[in-house]
């Protein structure tokens, strides 16, 4: 008995190991990146009209997952001071989201978290699509920034 006990802890710490050599691993902690990602379709109304930029829907990423979404984001169009979005999260601050779009497309985007007030963001990118029976953009810009708080 007393061999037992005393190899015991020895035996669960080789138990460990073998487990986790055949493939088992340990949860990393999340991802210091996100992601802000703002989506906005552009189309026509009627035939003959020309496309339309409407709202966007921005939502808020960390490691891929969404953590927050906010719908009927403007857009800045001549505006200034420029409007920006507030959007609360898990994050430990909000984000601000700010856009600028033309009458079509976003044409740039741009945000602020924490003390890091101008955050660029991707080039606008546009893909086509089909949803009833005109034309449709769908339009996305991204802002990539660091979740933790310095």
């Amino acid at each position: 008995m007393l061999f037992h006990k005393m190899f015991s802890p020895i035996l669960l710490v080789l138990a460990l190991v073998a487990t986790l050599a055949q493939g088992a691993t340990v949860k990393e902690r999340a991802s210091d990146q996100c992601q802000a990602v703002g989506t906005a379709h552009s189309f026509s109304t009627t035939t003959g009209d020309l496309p339309t930029i409407h709202p966007l829907t921005v939502q808020i990423l960390r490691d891929g997952q969404e953590i927050a979404s906010v719908d009927n984001v403007q857009c800045n169009n001549g505006v200034d001071p420029p409007t920006v979005t507030v959007i609360d999260s898990s994050l430990p601050a909000p984000f601000g989201w700010s856009a600028t779009c033309g009458t079509a497309s976003i044409e740039e985007c741009h945000g602020a978290y924490g003390r890091n007030r101008d955050i660029k963001g991707e080039a606008p990118t546009s893909r086509p699509f089909v949803q009833g029976p005109l034309p449709n953009i769908l339009w996305t810009c991204k802002i990539n920034f660091d979740c933790i708080l310095l």
